[in-house]
C-alpha cells in the first residue's frame, strides 16, 4: 500500500511539472517522495522515465531550472530533471537544503537502477572537482600554504591585499627555501591526482551507462581537469571520438556570470562563475546505428 501511494505521489508530480509555467522544479517535499519511489527496486522498472528523462549530477540542484533560459537545444525539450547531488559535504547546505545525495560513482544497485532510463545525463559545473575527493588535495595543499607562509619575509603580510600575493614575494624572495616545499607536495599531490582522475573515470562511465539508447551526456570542460579532453573521454567511454562535440556559451554582455547556460538555476550553486562556460556533449548512438 505504501509503494502504491508513492507510485501516486509520483505520477501527480509528473503531471504538475509538464504542466507548469516556468521555472519548473520540483517542491522540496514532493521532490523526496518521487525520489524515494523512483530509486525504490520494487517499482523503479514500473516508472515512466520518458516523462522524467534528464538526470543531474550536481550541487545545488533541488530548486529547479528555468526552461526559457536553457541554451543548449538538446536540454530546451526536457519535460523533467531527476537531481542528485553526489557532496556529501554540501548537503544541507544553503544552496541545496533539500537535495538527494548519493555517492558517485553510485552503488552496483543504483547504477543498476538507472541504466538506460535518461535521455540526458550532465555533471553540473564545478562538481567533477568533487567527484573522488577524499579531501588529501586540500590536506596537501593547505599544508604547503602552511609551510611557505612560515618563512619570514622582510615585509608583513598586511603590506599585500591578499594573501596569495604574499605567498609569491616569499616564492620570489627565497627559493631556496620555497622550492623543496614546492617540489615535495608536487610529488604527493600528483599521486593523489591520480587516483582521483580513476574514481572520477568510474563516474563518467556510470553517468554514460544511464543513457537510453540515443541520449546525451554533459561533460563541462574544466581547467582544473585538462586530462579530460575528447581523445580521453572517447577511450574512457570505448567509442569513436566522433561521438563527442564541444559546445560553448559567452554571456551577453562579455562579464563574469554565475548563471550556468546549462542548468539556469532559480537558486544558484556555489563556486561557480565564468564569461565563456565550454562543456562536451557525447552521443550513445541507438543500436542500429552502432551495428
Amino acid at each position: 500500500m505504501l509503494n502504491f501511494f508513492r507510485l501516486c505521489s509520483f505520477y501527480v508530480l509528473i503531471t504538475i511539472a509538464q504542466g507548469a509555467e516556468e521555472p519548473k522544479h520540483f517542491m522540496p517535499d514532493d521532490y523526496v517522495k518521487a525520489t524515494t519511489v523512483f530509486l525504490h527496486p520494487q517499482t523503479a522498472e514500473s516508472i515512466d522515465t520518458a516523462a522524467m528523462p534528464a538526470l543531474v549530477i550536481g550541487r545545488g540542484n533541488a530548486q529547479g531550472v528555468v526552461a526559457g533560459k536553457v541554451t543548449d537545444p538538446l536540454l530546451q525539450n526536457v519535460s523533467g530533471w531527476f537531481f542528485l547531488d553526489p557532496i556529501p559535504q554540501h548537503h544541507n547546505s544553503p544552496q541545496s537544503p533539500d537535495s538527494i545525495v548519493s555517492k558517485w560513482p553510485p552503488t552496483s544497485d543504483l547504477e543498476a537502477t538507472f541504466a538506460g532510463k535518461f535521455s540526458r545525463v550532465l555533471f553540473d559545473f564545478g562538481v567533477l572537482n568533487y567527484i573522488g575527493d577524499t579531501g588529501e588535495i586540500g590536506t596537501l595543499l593547505r599544508g604547503r600554504y602552511a609551510e611557505i607562509m612560515s618563512i619570514t619575509g622582510d615585509r608583513t603580510k598586511e603590506s599585500f591585499e591578499y594573501p596569495y600575493q604574499y605567498e609569491d614575494y616569499i616564492r620570489a624572495t627565497y627559493p631556496e627555501k620555497t622550492t623543496p616545499i614546492h617540489d615535495k607536495c608536487h610529488s604527493c599531490l600528483r599521486a593523489v591526482e591520480d587516483a582521483q582522475h580513476s574514481v572520477l573515470e568510474q563516474g563518467i562511465q556510470s553517468a554514460f551507462s544511464c543513457l537510453k539508447s540515443g541520449g546525451h551526456l554533459f561533460v563541462p570542460i574544466e581547467e582544473r581537469l585538462p586530462y579530460l579532453d575528447a581523445a580521453n573521454l572517447a577511450r574512457t567511454l570505448g567509442i569513436p571520438a566522433t561521438q563527442i562535440h564541444a559546445e560553448s556559451w559567452t554571456s551577453l554582455d562579455g562579464e563574469w556570470t554565475s548563471d550556468n547556460p546549462l542548468l539556469p538555476e532559480v537558486q544558484k550553486g556555489d563556486g561557480c562563475s565564468a564569461v565563456t562556460w565550454k562543456w562536451f556533449v557525447i552521443s550513445k548512438l541507438a543500436v542500429a546505428e552502432e551495428e
